[in-house]
């Protein structure tokens, strides 16, 4: 090969490594404000959100939505050069809007008017282009200055005179501060009480005794997010203070004394008089006997208790036996995984990452929804498959036909032929149009799902002790698909090998074996 044609093979490569930099370069980016935005309530809220470069493309789609309620809402949506309502949550219709003289810079921030308590929450701005989606968390704080403090005298108390003050209003919880003319430290008031009424404003209450001498008190409210108080004063003259005379003083020293006395010889007699019933309650000779023999019987019940039990125990080792003795070799299928979800070579883990992949075009691929399903599909008999979770905060997890939808937004509900539970943090859901909080705390790490294709059963299990956790009841008439939502925590979700119950001393090298760690570095994973 001549000089000349290496030059030239050289000066390609260098082309075709250019192009592809340049193709793996996000077109664009989002920005959101660096602390949360603080509104009042009534008023406007801007939430800024700003693309990055400052530029508009065509075709772009502007998404507004309430991130942090179970089911995102869409409070603002902007498609093909004007608003789309119909697509709003009926709570933001009307109140929501962009500023369009400044799309073209890129500025997409939205606008809130007549802000409520409920509008308080997370919420995010989403811009698509060509199948790439970019986001930017935008946080919103709702306030509201509360009414001016009212004053009034409660009564006299000890030396002084009990003073009440009373706002409301006020949101967030606000804070009440006693303070005195001509001092430095405040008064310590005492019952301070907080309350919200059906509007969800909070209203305070708190009182202080005033005594002869101070020449004003002052009483002051004021919120968190806000750097305005209201302030109200009170001024009680001398004359009415009460003044106490030095034999009252006296009476009510040997008054208190008197009760004292009467107090100790009522005590005394009491102690007396049980002492004496209590010779009168000793049992006989006759009642010893019929409590000899209620012991006994109680003896026999319990040794019948304990029989029960172990039967009980062999029974549902038993039936876990037939679960795990339907156990199938689930894999995952790369193929239907959305771009977010990496899939490893064996098929058998499954994590998210944070960078879209460009990928082979499938019409089988989820690009809406972080979605995997498994390869092999049931149309009869029965299967179980078991699958490690660790403490992953969050993610998906049951069965479904294979005509969900692939490129729109699907709710996991049966009524849409999908049948799972969730973990939301701490707790468990059952995916219904409404998700079903669970009693049983999320603490499982393995979780086993039991198919039975002819009764119609979906089950849910702790793997590790086969405890139930749902189950739903349904007609399958299509062929059946394991499917997985690992969410957006970078913890692997990975495909277990059921054990039989006898075996579940070996669990701990399992759970090691899914994290990658050591089987003597196990026991933090169970703990």
């Amino acid at each position: 090969m001549d000089r000349q044609t290496i030059s030239w093979t050289l000066v390609l490569i260098l082309c075709q490594a250019i192009h592809y930099a340049y193709a793996a370069t996000p077109v664009f980016k989002m920005t959101g404000p660096q602390s949360p935005i603080v509104a009042m309530v009534n008023g406007v809220a801007v939430l800024e959100c700003q693309l990055i470069p400052e530029k508009l493309l065509p075709g772009m789609e502007i998404r507004w939505m309430r991130s942090d309620a179970r089911v995102h809402t869409v409070v603002h949506l902007y498609r093909n050069g004007h608003a789309v309502t119909e697509d709003e949550d009926e709570a933001y219709k009307g109140r929501t809007q962009l500023f369009s003289e400044q799309l073209a810079v890129g500025n997409v921030s939205l606008r809130l008017a007549g802000v409520r308590l409920a509008d308080e929450g997370d919420y995010l701005c989403m811009v698509e282009h060509e199948r790439t989606i970019e986001q930017a968390a935008v946080p919103l704080k709702v306030t509201s200055l509360g009414a001016r403090p009212t004053l009034r005298l409660e009564g006299y108390h000890d030396d002084g005179i009990l003073v009440q003050c009373n706002s409301t209003g006020w949101f967030p919880l606000p804070t009440l501060l006693w303070t005195v003319q001509g001092r430095k430290d405040g008064l310590d008031g005492s019952g301070t009480r907080t309350a919200r009424d059906a509007d969800g404003f909070y209203r305070i209450s708190s009182s202080v005794e005033v005594r002869q001498g101070l020449a004003a008190v002052w009483c002051q409210v004021r919120a968190p997010l806000l750097t305005e108080l209201q302030v109200s004063r009170i001024h009680i003259p001398d004359e009415f203070f009460p003044r106490v005379s030095k034999y009252f003083s006296a009476f009510m020293v040997f008054l208190v004394f008197l009760l004292i006395v009467l107090f100790g010889g009522s005590i005394y007699y009491y102690w007396k008089r049980k002492k004496t019933k209590e010779l009168y309650k000793r049992p006989t000779l006759e009642k010893h006997k019929t409590i000899c023999d209620a012991v006994d019987e109680l003896e026999l019940f319990t040794a019948n208790a304990k029989e029960n039990l172990e039967l009980e125990r062999t029974l549902c080792t038993e039936a876990a036996e037939r679960v795990i003795g339907s156990a199938v070799q689930v894999t995952f299928d790369a193929y239907t995984a959305n771009p977010y979800l990496e899939v490893s070579e064996d098929c058998q883990t499954i994590l998210f990452r944070e960078e879209w992949r460009d990928l082979e075009e499938h019409n089988m691929r989820f690009t809406a929804r972080l979605f995997a399903m498994g390869k092999d599909s049931y149309r009869s008999g029965t299967q179980y498959w078991e699958v490690f979770v660790g403490i992953k905060p969050d993610w998906d997890m049951g069965v479904s036909v294979p005509s969900i939808p692939r490129h729109d937004w699907v709710t996991i509900c049966p009524k849409n032929q999908m049948w799972a539970i969730a973990k939301r943090g701490p707790i468990y859901e059952a995916s219904c149009n409404n998700p079903l909080p669970l009693e049983r705390p999320a603490t499982a790490q393995i979780i086993g799902v039991y198919l039975d294709h002819n009764l119609g059963l979906v089950r849910f299990y702790d793997a590790e002790n086969l405890a139930h956790i749902y189950s739903f009841a349904a007609e399958f008439r299509e062929e059946i698909f394991p499917f997985f939502s690992p969410w957006g925590s970078q913890d692997i979700i990975k495909i277990c090998t059921p054990l039989s119950p006898h075996l579940a001393h070996r669990r701990p090298t399992q759970l090691s074996q899914a994290l990658g760690k050591p089987a003597n570095e196990s026991n933090n994973v169970l703990v």
